[in-house]
């Protein structure tokens, strides 16, 4: 595809625009030459581009329209440009319908990429960015190939690729195609034993992840074998230059000709056609001396043949006709250049225990190729890793020689070889590497040059030792060159070094050998014990690599998780965990130990820039499915910070803030934003689906990024910290995930906040809607905004603010120092007409006997703290019976603070409080009768009215003294006369009781304090009572009970009530009812058996109501 560059020279002259003829798409426009004093606009839907160097402009048409100042060549559309790099200067960029890449370099620029798949760089500069419909990746500023610093992304989360559900499929092995497509190869019936159905099969997706072909049987290929004992893996697929695959494997002993290692060549382009089929099942051996070959290790070798590498009698162990074979293929002429020869006459070893391949083969910078295999145990000096040097055309250019310098343990494992930048090679493999649990399973290297000589000694990589367990279903340890020239090698520690989880680690080497990290865990939240080894994959030049691992116990053969984390070349992680699938879902990460090839693959491609991890899943609708992630990007951050506005419109995005304080917002579509550093805001709307949200972190942690929800208004958010900084937020709409973020402005619907698992202060925006909002062990101010939310600080020194609404606040011990800002402030009724339900409330009554006490403690420090010796009446306090503020021993440093408070009833009143309860001797309705309250038991059968017998399940009483009753006259008893309550005498009921009656033809609750406040005499405060027992009965639900003849209602656990008792009875109920929240009492316990009536709703006088019938 062509590139035009528009210089200063040429950016006004028609005859450089007119010679820019083509007649199709995908071609460069390159702007970057023009300064900062240019402005473009460039509209590949408008027909028309407009350059201006501040003085005159210049105009552009396409090909066949009049009236600009020069044209396109011949049939020459906009639409045609693909990518359009800006000038320095500030653009308006609108891409077509198609595919766009659009880059507006530095100034603050307009980029519109319309609808397809779009890659689009803000550059420098203050932008503003809009990906339209479709797929996009948005970068607010610069970016080069790699992947971002501090940032992170979605991935395309599981997406299914097989479609026929027949047996189990195996892992799926994945390869780029030249074309930036990503082809899958695995086979169905891949558990069965001995079956001609175990074929190859293959499904191609394009470099966006969108499917270019169905799932394709290669019906024409053989069957694969199906035996598990081969020492490496049973199928390997390849690219040839010519943009082919050769799939390689050992053919099925079912097949005509039992088992051989055979190749097929498939057209990738012709999928699905008889033309897919290049050449099909050729036997690779020339000489079929033995029993059963193992699979052929194929290599395509630079100067485009295939070298195929197997071992003789494949299936046997300490076996000296295991030699291992080579030969080499021409795809060009479709025919062998030689028959097989020996690559070695020193045998393979065949034992199966060895946790990495037995065989590696891998070719030099310069065309030399090494091959390096477990010796046998059969030859002198028994099992240890040697190798031998080739030419391309399979000439032995050294002797076999051992790896290792130094042979100081039993016996080592097979080594894993990587060609290196300079043209040497190094290897790796792990002392007693046959063994377990052993401390002495250190991992070591050793660096050779092309023509086998040593270049270094032996040299440990590892402290921990690595794991020799048999049960993973990937790899123990593997290597990987990085883009800067060091190697990374990962592996799983074992339990003798001094730990039980068996974490995935990994370690770093440069080509001299010298460790640039070590032991580098890959943290995982939570840790989990034997998740295995990593799988990882350099992502380009970068110098970057993910590592991929299972999320879960993947030794125990259940199913797990499996996550990603992106690395630095120096082992620094730039990512959080990432989630691709998790252990409950169908694509959850298989542990069927019967597959023939590793259960986990990664490919980077570098057509786009994005890796590929595919895996075989539990579950497909029938038995074990093949999954992919998609393609994630990489990307290096740029190096200008301006504060960009980022929009990725539909579609699946990934949009990256980078530097400044950006403005992301995803759109509908499973989106990734990533905020980059700054104070970044992520902002949230109807149909945001299954987002993962990055905040993005400074290098000095001061930042704060928000994400913004109030432009959802389909219903209201649920977030959930799992931990500092991440967790999920979640409604009708989807769950997204989120780290690195310290604030939230949630939606104007009923939200709920959970901070308790994060340690880092955040702030809270409840907006409109009754909010729940709890913070955690840090430092949180939270909002609750307009209407009545519930408000905890939780651990840590916070700020609440419940705002309009009558809000309920709460504190428990250890909450540190809490202020609540706006304390009585929008309450909808008073604090003096016996509803505390129209006003702000928080729960003190176990911090204090009286109303008395905690005014002194207020008036004393202006803290709620117990720090008072006396009341306001002088006496003596005694806080030893309540529960403590104080639960760290340091004076001053929790309690409450009330912004604007006065220790007087002015501020805090008794409506604070309520108990629900019946006074001593109250006769209730058994099955055996009236009985004395008193005597009632747990499990006795009371009648009720609405479900008849009804068992209790608890009871409880407190005795009320006439000197707390004069302190707080709200304790008084109300006594009601029998013939307004309907029962046969007098019931005497705490303030706070429901009471049946008739309001305007209802049976509706009524509050016995308003009954006292009706005029008519027949309901009054007991104004001289001395002394008073209340007794609670309650019942797996709200209750209707016959007190007194009359109908009254049992104990309701609402957080009035709850909040009343003493802390025992608190417990004893919370042991009952484990479920139960007080606050929502509602849905943990269940509704009230009728309404209540707020006091506005009752006539005035006692005479318009009337006991039911």
């Amino acid at each position: 595809m062509a590139t035009y560059t528009v210089t200063t020279a040429n950016w006004n002259d028609p005859s450089f625009w007119n010679s820019i003829t083509e007649s199709s798409g995908g071609h460069t426009l390159d702007l970057s030459q023009l300064s900062s004093s240019y402005t473009i606009i460039y509209d590949a839907n408008g027909a028309i581009t407009a350059i201006s160097d501040g003085t005159t402009t210049f105009t552009i048409g396409e090909s066949g329209t009049t009236g600009n100042d020069a044209t396109l060549g011949p049939n020459t559309d906009w639409s045609y440009f693909s990518q359009i790099i800006g000038s320095q200067g500030n653009e308006s960029l609108s891409g077509s319908a198609g595919s766009d890449t659009l880059d507006g370099g530095d100034g603050n620029d307009f980029i519109a990429g319309e609808e397809g798949l779009d890659w689009i760089f803000g550059g420098g500069g203050s932008d503003t960015v809009d990906g339209g419909a479709g797929n996009d990746t948005i970068f607010g500023d610069n970016a080069d190939s790699g992947f971002a610093t501090g940032a992170s992304l979605r991935g395309s989360y599981a997406n299914q690729v097989n479609t026929d559900l027949s047996g189990y499929q195996s892992p799926p092995i994945t390869q780029v195609l030249q074309t930036g497509q990503v082809a899958h190869v695995w086979v169905n019936e891949a558990t069965t034993a001995n079956s001609l159905n175990i074929t190859p099969q293959i499904r191609i997706a394009n470099a966006d992840g969108t499917w270019a072909t169905e799932q394709v049987e290669l019906s024409n290929l053989v069957a694969v074998d199906d035996s598990n004992s081969y020492d490496w893996d049973n199928m390997d697929v390849d690219l040839l230059p010519d943009g082919n695959l050769v799939i390689s494997y050992v053919r099925s002993s079912a097949e005509s000709g039992g088992d051989e290692p055979v190749f097929s060549i498939i057209d990738p382009s012709a999928i699905g056609t008889p033309a897919q089929y290049v050449v099909e099942n050729i036997e690779i051996q020339s000489n079929d001396t033995t029993t059963q070959e193992s699979p052929p290790l194929t290599t395509v070798l630079d100067n485009g043949n295939v070298l195929f590498v197997w071992s003789n009698n494949a299936l046997t162990d300490d076996n000296p006709t295991m030699e291992l074979q080579g030969r080499i293929y021409d795809p060009t002429t479709n025919s062998f250049l030689s028959d097989q020869f020996t690559i070695s006459d020193i045998a393979v070893d065949g034992t199966d225990s060895a946790d990495v391949d037995n065989l590696d083969v891998v070719q030099l910078q310069g065309g030399n190729v090494v091959v390096s295999w477990a010796r046998s145990n059969v030859e002198t000096g028994g099992t240890e890793p040697v190798y031998r040097a080739l030419d391309e055309d399979g000439t032995p250019v050294s002797n076999t020689f051992e790896i290792q310098e130094i042979d100081d343990t039993t016996y080592e494992s097979p080594a894993d070889i990587v060609a290196l930048q300079d043209g040497n090679w190094m290897a790796f493999w792990i002392d007693n590497g046959y063994s377990d649990d052993s401390a002495t399973m250190i991992l070591e290297g050793r660096v050779f040059d092309a023509s086998g000589n040593s270049v270094t000694g032996d040299f440990p990589i590892s402290i921990d030792a690595v794991d020799g367990y048999d049960g993973y279903d990937v790899e123990n340890f593997s290597a990987t060159l990085l883009g800067n020239g060091n190697v990374v090698v990962g592996y799983v520690e074992n339990s003798a070094s001094g730990g039980y989880d068996n974490s995935p680690q990994f370690s770093i080497v440069g080509p001299d050998g010298t460790v640039v990290a070590q032991d580098v865990e890959i943290a995982q939240s939570p840790d989990h014990i034997w998740p295995g080894a990593p799988i990882i994959a350099a992502i380009g030049d970068s110098g970057h690599f993910v590592a991929v691992f299972a999320d879960g116990n993947q030794a125990s053969g259940g199913a797990t998780g499996l996550n990603f984390r992106i690395y630095d070349g120096n082992g620094n992680p730039v990512t959080d965990e990432i989630e691709l699938t998790n252990a409950s879902d169908g694509s959850a990460l298989s542990g069927l130990d019967t597959f023939d090839w590793s259960q986990v693959d990664v490919d980077y491609n570098a057509f786009n820039n994005t890796f590929t991890v595919s895996w075989v899943g539990v579950d497909d609708g029938s038995n074990s499915g093949v999954y992919t992630s998609g393609p994630i990007a990489g990307v290096t951050q740029g190096q200008n910070d301006g504060a960009d506005s980022l929009s990725g419109g539909d579609g699946a995005d990934d949009i990256y803030g980078q530097g400044g304080g950006d403005i992301l917002e995803g759109g509908a579509g499973n989106d990734m934003l990533d905020g980059g550093t700054g104070d970044d805001t992520i902002v949230m709307g109807d149909g945001y689906a299954n987002d993962y949200i990055i905040g993005g972190e400074d290098d000095a942690g001061t930042d704060r990024d928000l994400i913004d929800a109030s432009s959802v208004t389909t219903d209201g958010v649920d977030v959930v910290l799992s931990g500092s900084e991440r967790g999920s937020i979640s409604s009708d709409e989807g769950s997204a995930k989120f780290s690195e973020i310290e604030d939230f402005i949630l939606t104007e619907q009923a939200d709920s906040f959970q901070g308790t698992n994060s340690s880092t202060g955040h702030r809270v925006d409840g907006g409109a809607g009754e909010d729940t909002l709890i913070g955690g062990p840090g430092n949180d101010t939270l909002h609750g905004g307009s209407d009545n939310d519930t408000l905890s600080g939780g651990a840590g020194d916070d700020v609440l603010y419940g705002g309009a609404g009558d809000d309920v606040f709460t504190y428990a011990p250890g909450d540190g120092m809490d202020s609540i800002a706006d304390f009585n402030v929008d309450n909808s009724g008073t604090l003096n007409d016996n509803d505390n339900t129209n006003n702000d409330f928080i729960n003190l009554r176990p911090y204090y006997n009286t109303l008395f006490e905690l005014w002194a403690d207020q008036q004393d420090d202006g803290i709620l703290n117990q720090s008072n010796t006396t009341d306001t009446n002088g006496n003596a306090v005694d806080y030893s019976g309540n529960t403590q503020f104080d639960t760290d021993g340091t004076p001053n440093n929790e309690g409450l603070y009330f912004k604007g408070a006065i220790g007087d009833e002015t501020f805090f009143t008794a409506e604070n409080t309520g108990i629900v309860c019946f006074a001593k001797g109250t006769p209730i309705l058994t099955l055996r009768g009236e009985v004395p309250i008193e005597t009632l038991k747990v499990g006795d059968l009371v009648v009720t009215r609405d479900n008849g017998p009804q068992p209790i399940v608890w009871i409880g009483a407190r005795y009320v003294s006439g000197a707390q009753m004069d302190a707080n006259p709200k304790l008084k008893p109300i006594h009601i006369a029998p013939d307004l309550s309907g029962g046969h005498s007098a019931l005497i009921l705490s303030p706070q009781h429901g009471l049946l009656m008739n309001v305007e033809g209802d049976e509706t609750l009524v509050r016995a304090t308003h009954l006292a406040r009706m005029q008519g005499g027949k309901a009054r405060v007991m104004q001289g009572c001395r002394g008073v027992t209340y007794l609670h009965i309650m019942f797996e639900a709200h209750q209707i009970v016959s007190a007194a003849g009359a109908p009254a209602e049992s104990f309701y656990p609402g957080p009035n009530a709850f909040g009343a008792l003493s802390e025992a009875a608190c417990k004893e109920i919370t042991m009952l009812f484990p479920e139960l929240v007080p606050q929502h009492a509602q849905q943990s316990y269940g509704p009230h058996s009728r309404e209540f009536a707020a006091f506005r709703q009752l006539p005035d006088h006692l005479r318009a109501l009337s006991p039911p019938a």
